[in-house]
């Protein structure tokens, strides 16, 4: 009985080193630098600074491997006295919050360094636009921050791309991302799609 106890011991020991080997899984935290692809004016327009934090798993076979994320990403785009009508503009911020799921080829190289492409899918969170109107400078009363869940799409689909260095247990990324489809259901001939640089930092269970 002993033996077949020290037999199983050894047996999954050696099964979670294998996977550790095979499998790495990660916690990721970092800035993401969000804005939109818009064929709309862009005056007084500029990006959103948010947060991006999530899980990630690798799988590294050589010099090729699998890297996915689930990440809670911030997004949107943020207005300081952008013009939308003749003597008016609107300030203040367009909220998108998004689940990210990217699911990226790597190239494994020396040193540590590995690059990433691959598909992501985003699904909506949260849409709120907290913009102020003011007409002649001067700011309209009455105004709060509205959802807008109803007019954004559920969903949407992009790529991403990036490379990571890692040592030991950390690794750090930077990575593009942009949609290819377009974020509203409803945007009068216009195209508005999602897209963002991030910066991440990971730490990983095996190194």
């Amino acid at each position: 009985m002993k033996k077949l106890l020290l037999i199983a011991a050894l047996v999954m020991t050696t099964a979670l080193s294998a996977s550790a080997q095979l499998v790495n899984i990660g916690f990721r935290g970092g800035v993401n630098i969000a804005g939109y692809n818009s064929n709309h004016p862009s005056d007084g327009k500029s990006a959103r600074v948010g947060g991006v934090f999530g899980v990630a798993a690798e799988a590294n076979l050589g010099l090729f491997g699998v890297h996915g994320e689930v990440n809670y990403a911030m997004a949107g785009l943020k207005f300081d006295n952008a013009p939308i009508a003749e003597g008016v503009t609107v300030s203040g911020k367009q909220i998108r919050n998004y689940l990210q799921i990217p699911v990226m080829g790597a190239l494994n190289l020396p040193l540590g360094f590995k690059i990433m492409a691959g598909p992501q899918l985003n699904v909506l969170l949260s849409a709120q636009d907290d913009l102020k109107a003011s007409v002649g400078g001067v700011e309209l009363p009455g105004q709060e921050k509205v959802d807008v869940n109803d007019e954004v799409n559920d969903y949407d689909w992009g790529f991403v791309a990036g490379v990571q260095w890692k040592k030991g247990h950390w690794a750090i990324d930077a990575r593009y991302n942009h949609s290819f489809t377009n974020m509203y259901k409803e945007d009068d001939g216009g195209k508005t799609r999602n897209m963002a640089y991030s910066f991440g930092l990971t730490y990983y269970l095996f190194d």
